[in-house]
């Protein structure tokens, strides 16, 4: 018998690196289109009860996330991240990937 029991499917691992010098921008584009109307794409970074929300401008196909220097810069090296989507306001998030930060001193 497994000595481990596992329900469901896993999330991808993720690596969010930061750069002490530079901020972070990043893109996804959505493959069927345009992203549907409402829906909400979000790193959550730390770790608590309060992570840090960084949300994704969306528009049409294309969502960036554009974070400054000096946020960046005061996330420390191994913080959780989360990559978040939620599909509309009353929807429940789904976590598409978790990992760390890797940040660049």
């Amino acid at each position: 018998m497994a000595d481990k029991w596992e329900i469901g499917l896993g999330v991808p691992k993720l690596v969010v690196h930061i750069k002490k010098y530079s901020g972070l921008v990043w893109q996804f584009r959505w493959a069927a289109g345009n992203y549907p109307p409402g829906c909400e794409l979000y790193l959550l970074v730390g770790s608590g009860a309060s992570p840090v929300r960084w949300p994704f401008t969306i528009q049409e196909d294309l969502a960036t996330l554009t974070v400054k220097q000096a946020v960046a810069a005061a996330i420390p090296d191994r913080s959780p991240v989360y990559l978040m989507f939620k599909a509309n306001a009353a929807a429940e998030p789904d976590n598409l990937a978790a990992g760390q930060v890797k940040a660049w001193k």
